[in-house]
């Protein structure tokens, strides 16, 4: 494993993967970085989460007590719940908010390095398992770079699921060692990814679930004392952090009909098809050609609307939510470890987790959209579970 690693070495191959996935963020973001003060990814969403982050820190500043309560929709109450609040997005946002003067720039700060934090989060957790820095980085590049991330470049808070790599590294940490510290670090971590944003309370879930038992039963061994209470002290430290911010969201849906319904979860699930669909502005090459990879289609102008661009000019928005390739590289690693893979119940636990989440984001029946006849798993943990009503896109 990781220990295999001296600690300086260790430091020195975090400080070369950070300048390495910093160059690699403005190469493949490129012109983002030269434009960072000056434009936003083409939509709508990049003003609402600058906005957002700009209520929450005013609020903070003048009366947090009415946090909630934001300058929209006068005179309804509670108005910030009306959709993810992303508080720890504008809390990360508000010393760079200083420096800058300029909440473009910030919001701009916060997608690029949201990249350098998911292939940082990634290279830590597989060099941890492998104790290879190589395979961290490869890893690193896959996982910020996935075409998925790349078609959400619009939606800083779901990029914010770069957290979640670090979520797993600090919980198979947790495994090893049952410690208060880190226990304390995966509880902080599980309230601030939800607090991002619902969809991810899910996914740390099965996350946690999967691993947890893949490692108790390849033990052959009930949990000890010290996990129990390690785990009991995470999943306070959650709670305490994430439930009065989660509070407020209560008692909007029932009086102004917000509660979410399964609506909109046909259009927006993924097909089996998605997952050999690039973004619509990438062209597959011959090789991917080959296996049937193409670019996700390009939605009309009539069925997205337009965005406003920074420079004050209209353009059609790209709204894709499927665009599910991983990449012939990812995929033949990928099947490797499957094959020879070590730990065998981490990999089995990776493997299940891989597949629950494929059928999930089929969305509440198989067949095409607005036209499936077969009920999903979706459909049924969409009206028994809690926190999955927040799920309104399954892909």
């Amino acid at each position: 494993g990781a220990g295999s690693l001296g600690s300086r070495e260790r430091r020195i191959g975090v400080a070369a993967a950070l300048c390495f996935f910093t160059f690699a963020t403005v190469y493949m973001t490129w012109p983002y970085a030269v434009n960072a003060s000056s434009a936003t990814a083409v939509g709508f969403d990049p003003f609402l989460q600058i906005w957002l982050s700009e209520w929450v820190q005013h609020a903070f500043v003048t009366n947090p007590g009415q946090l909630y309560s934001a300058n929209i929709f006068y005179p309804f109450s509670l108005t910030l719940a009306y959709t993810d609040a992303n508080i720890p997005g504008a809390l990360a946002a508000f010393s760079i908010r200083i420096l800058t003067g300029d909440p473009i720039l910030t919001n701009s700060i916060l997608v690029l390095a949201s990249f350098v934090l998911a292939a940082c989060g990634t290279f830590l957790l597989v060099r941890y398992v492998t104790g290879n820095q190589a395979v961290g980085v490869v890893a690193g590049l896959a996982y910020a770079f996935l075409p998925y991330r790349m078609v959400h470049l619009w939606h800083l808070n779901w990029l914010e699921g770069a957290l979640l790599p670090w979520f797993a590294f600090a919980l198979l940490r947790l495994l090893d060692r049952p410690e208060i510290g880190r226990a304390v670090a995966v509880g902080s971590l599980a309230a601030i990814i939800t607090l991002v944003s619902f969809y991810f309370s899910l996914q740390l879930a099965l996350v946690t679930l999967l691993v947890s038992a893949s490692v108790w039963i390849s033990r052959r061994t009930w949990p000890t004392f010290q996990f129990w209470r390690a785990s009991a002290l995470a999943a306070g430290v959650a709670l305490a952090v994430a439930i009065p911010f989660l509070l407020p969201y209560l008692p909007v849906n029932a009086p102004q009909r917000l509660a979410p319904t399964l609506v909109d979860a046909p259009q927006y699930k993924a097909l089996p098809a998605s997952y050999l669909q690039l973004a619509p502005w990438d062209s597959p090459n011959a090789l991917q050609s080959a296996l049937g990879v193409r670019a996700a289609p390009n939605l009309s102008l009539t069925e997205v609307g337009q965005g406003t661009h920074a420079d004050g000019h209209q353009h059609p928005e790209i709204v894709t939510e499927d665009a599910l390739y991983p990449g012939l590289v990812v995929l033949i690693f990928a099947v490797a470890a499957v094959v020879l893979g070590r730990p065998r119940w981490l990999v089995a636990s990776l493997l299940g987790i891989a597949i629950a989440a494929g059928v999930l984001s089929l969305g509440p029946t198989w067949g095409p959209h607005h036209a499936g006849n077969l009920s999903l798993p979706y459909a049924w943990l969409f009206d028994h579970v809690p926190f999955f009503r927040a799920m309104r896109v399954p892909a």
